[in-house]
């Protein structure tokens, strides 16, 4: 079960993030974040999966492949903001992940235009 791994590296990085406090508080900071990418990495298998299943709702639906893309890219840079952002909380920059989350949610709008132009329009299609 994946979230028994990703609980077992979290505790490592933990433990191993309080040593390294009481020695060199910015090494601390660093093993919290390579515990981070350990655990993105574990879930790899998970995220191919997620992308399979996706897929198939996607031909099922019968649903553009590019909307598809889309809306996975979407998703992709909320968590990647939330994650950076985590991290420059970690390293006490808190306001730099901030800025991180706005470009993140500029990134999403802009991504979302077709999305939004096309229900708009489907919309304005059914009304006539």
């Amino acid at each position: 079960m994946s979230i028994i791994k990703v609980i077992g590296i979290a505790i490592l990085g933990m433990v191993c993030a309080g040593l390294l406090k009481e020695i060199k508080p910015s090494l601390a900071s660093f093993a919290g974040v390579i515990t981070g990418v350990v655990i993105l990495f574990t879930l790899t298998p998970e995220l191919n999966q997620l992308i399979v299943e996706f897929k198939k709702i996607a031909e099922i639906a019968k649903v553009d492949s590019t909307l598809l893309v889309t809306i996975i890219k979407i998703i992709g840079i909320g968590y990647l903001t939330e994650f950076t952002a985590s991290i420059t909380e970690d390293y006490g920059v808190g306001s730099i992940g901030k800025k991180v989350l706005l470009a993140g949610k500029i990134l999403i709008m802009l991504l979302a235009i077709p999305i939004i132009s096309n229900v708009v329009l489907s919309i304005g299609s059914i009304l006539k």
